[in-house]
């Protein structure tokens, strides 16, 4: 009996996978659009990239000396303040759009999408997906 319980929970799964992906569809397009909204309301100068934020002022010392340095807004030498992956990849993208308003909002836009995706997961990491209409 324990055999064909289990067979009939995952042919169940199967047939409510087109649900779960429905709702996680949804959750990510919500999240996007809200993070979307707020970020064509922040003013410029919070999207520019400047040495007011640890991130940014590693960034620039990264774009302009090719070091991971300088965590705050006077020259302190090499940091480990941050871990490396998101300077990394904000350095790589102001190196190809520039530390303008443009690369800010490039950075920004991706970091959006990552959220959202990570958000638009939550559904299929709940139980459920038993529970959704067959």
């Amino acid at each position: 009996m324990g055999e064909g319980m289990s067979e009939t929970a995952t042919s169940r799964r199967r047939r409510n996978l087109p649900y779960l992906w429905f709702a996680c569809a949804i959750v990510f397009v919500i999240a996007l659009a809200i993070r979307v909204y707020f970020l064509l309301r922040l003013p410029s100068d919070v999207v520019r990239p400047n040495a007011d934020w640890e991130l940014d002022s590693i960034v620039i010392s990264m774009v302009e000396t090719g070091r991971f340095a300088d965590a705050y807004v006077v020259p302190t030498g090499p940091t480990a303040h941050l871990p490396p992956f998101a300077p990394f990849l904000k350095a790589t993208i102001c190196k190809v759009f520039g530390a303008t308003l443009l690369g800010g909002y490039v950075s920004l836009v991706i970091q959006i999408v990552v959220q959202s995706a990570i958000w638009g997961l939550l559904p299929s990491q709940t139980n459920t997906a038993s529970a959704l209409p067959p």
